[in-house]
C-alpha cells in the first residue's frame, strides 16, 4: 500500500491555540520540529485507538484534572 506523503500547511488549518500547543509540546519534549510533534501525536492516539484505550485514557485524564481543581 502506497503512502502518501502530505504537507500539513496545505492538508488542513490549525489554530492560534494549536499551534501554541504544538510549540510547547516540542519545546517540553525536545522535538526538532512541528512536523515530529504532529506525528508522535497522532501515531499516539494510533495506538490508543487501535487498543480500544482512548475513552479509558481521555476519562482518567479528565478525572485527574478535577481531583487537581
Amino acid at each position: 500500500m502506497a503512502i502518501h506523503k502530505y504537507d500539513i500547511s496545505k492538508s488542513f488549518k490549525l489554530c492560534n491555540q494549536n499551534i501554541v500547543n504544538i510549540v510547547e509540546i516540542q519545546n517540553k519534549k525536545g522535538f526538532k520540529n512541528d512536523s515530529e510533534v504532529i506525528r508522535f501525536c497522532i501515531d499516539f492516539v494510533k495506538i490508543l485507538i487501535d487498543r480500544g484505550l482512548e475513552t479509558q485514557t481521555i476519562a482518567k485524564i479528565l478525572e485527574d484534572m478535577s481531583a487537581n481543581a
